[in-house]
C-alpha cells in the first residue's frame, strides 16, 4: 500500500489524486480505473489485487524481477547511509580504520576487491592504515543481510543502535514469502576514489551574469555517482531546486 497509495508533492497531480483516493477507499477495482496509464507497474499490481484482494505477495510478483529486487536493496542502502552518517557524527573518519572495522584491498585501477577483506584488530590496525594512506586499502561498511557478520568496536555499537532504532534484524533480510529477493549482505567501501579531478575554467554563468560557473572534470569508479560529487562541491541550499 505504501508503493501504491503513498502520494508525493513532486508527482503529476492526476497520479497524486489517484493514490490519495485508493488510500482512503482501499478499492483496487476503482483504482484501476483511476490510475493514469503511465503508472504501469502500479496498474499491474492493482489488476492482480482487484482479482485477488489481500494477495500482496502475488501482486509484488507481477513486477519485473530487477524492480522487485530494488525494494530490499533500497532499504539496505538507506541503512548503510545512516550508519555512515552516524560514524561521521561520532568523529570517526572514512579514510582511517578503527579497531573492529572491515578493510578491503584495492586494485591498481582503484576498484575495491570486496572479497579480499580483513577485520581490523589491535595487531594489524597500523598496517591497515598505512595501506589506506598508500591507496591500497579502504575502510568498508557492511550492507545488512541475513548472513551479516557484525564488526566490532565503535562500528559494532553504531550498527546495533541503528538496528534497534529501526526495529529490524539482519534475519529480516531473509524473506520467506519472497525468497528470490532475500539479501545475504556484503561489504561496501565507506569512501570512493576520485581520479583526475581538474578545474578547467571559471566563467560568467550564462543563466545568471551575477554568478560564476566552473567547469570540472573527473573520473569515478563504476557504481559511483557524479551527482554526489557535484552536490558536495556545490553545497546547494535547496537540493531539489538545484536538480538533486
Amino acid at each position: 500500500m505504501v508503493f501504491l497509495a503513498r502520494s508525493s508533492l513532486f508527482e503529476h497531480p492526476d497520479s497524486r489524486e489517484a493514490r490519495q483516493k485508493l488510500r482512503v477507499s482501499g478499492d483496487f477495482k476503482k483504482a484501476l480505473e483511476d490510475y493514469p496509464k503511465q503508472l504501469r507497474y502500479e496498474r499491474l499490481m492493482l489488476r492482480h489485487l482487484a482479482a485477488r484482494p489481500g494477495d500482496y505477495v502475488g501482486a509484488f510478483r507481477r513486477l519485473p524481477p530487477r524492480l522487485l529486487e530494488l525494494f530490499p536493496q533500497a532499504y539496505q542502502s538507506y541503512l548503510f547511509n545512516v550508519v555512515l552518517s552516524r560514524r561521521l557524527k561520532q568523529g570517526l573518519k572514512l579514510n582511517r580504520a578503527e579497531v573492529g572495522d572491515y578493510a578491503v584491498s584495492v586494485e591498481h585501477s582503484g576498484l575495491p576487491m570486496l572479497t579480499m577483506n580483513k577485520l581490523v584488530d589491535n595487531e594489524n590496525v597500523a598496517e591497515v592504515n598505512r595501506g589506506i594512506e598508500a591507496g591500497k586499502m579502504r575502510v568498508a561498511i557492511l550492507l545488512m543481510g541475513y548472513k551479516h557478520k557484525p564488526p566490532m568496536g565503535f562500528q559494532s555499537k553504531i550498527e546495533s543502535e541503528i538496528l534497534e532504532e529501526e526495529n529490524v534484524s539482519p534475519r529480516d533480510f531473509k524473506i520467506g514469502s519472497l525468497p528470490e529477493i532475500s539479501l545475504k549482505g556484503k561489504l561496501r567501501t565507506a569512501a570512493i576514489g576520485i581520479n583526475h579531478l581538474d578545474l578547467e575554467d571559471i566563467s560568467v554563468d550564462p543563466a545568471d551574469h551575477a554568478r560564476l560557473a566552473v567547469n570540472v572534470t573527473f573520473n569515478l569508479q563504476k557504481g559511483s555517482y557524479a551527482t554526489v560529487i557535484l552536490r558536495e562541491l556545490m553545497k546547494p541550499r535547496d537540493l531539489l531546486k538545484a536538480g538533486f
